[in-house]
């Protein structure tokens, strides 16, 4: 006879709110991969649409890091603390998942 947890609907309510910040979290961290790539080709003027609003949604985020460990000698690792950041953020939410669920 096989067990079958009972799952309540605050259960679902909970599972679906933490797929959606773990969702959110990759998302993120894709615009972040893009905005970084973005800048390493210097014609890309970071001004003009698209590339603007890229640049909008990931600043904020790059600027908080930027606070904290600014560039040293032209060299700027506050997106590799930003990345760092999102991937315990992404670990979190995945093991709080498999908690839920299992």
């Amino acid at each position: 006879m096989a067990f079958y947890p009972i799952i309540t609907a605050a259960h679902m309510y909970e599972v679906m709110l933490v797929s959606g910040l773990l969702a959110l979290a990759k998302f993120y961290t894709f615009l972040l991969t893009v905005r970084i790539y973005l800048t390493w080709f210097p014609v890309i003027n970071m001004y003009e649409q698209p590339f603007f609003t890229l640049k909008i949604m990931t600043d904020w985020f790059l600027l908080a890091f930027r606070a904290v460990l600014p560039p040293m000698y032209g060299l700027d690792l506050s997106p590799v603390i930003a990345f760092y950041f999102l991937f315990a953020i992404t670990r979190i939410l995945q093991g709080w998942l498999n908690t839920i669920w299992f």
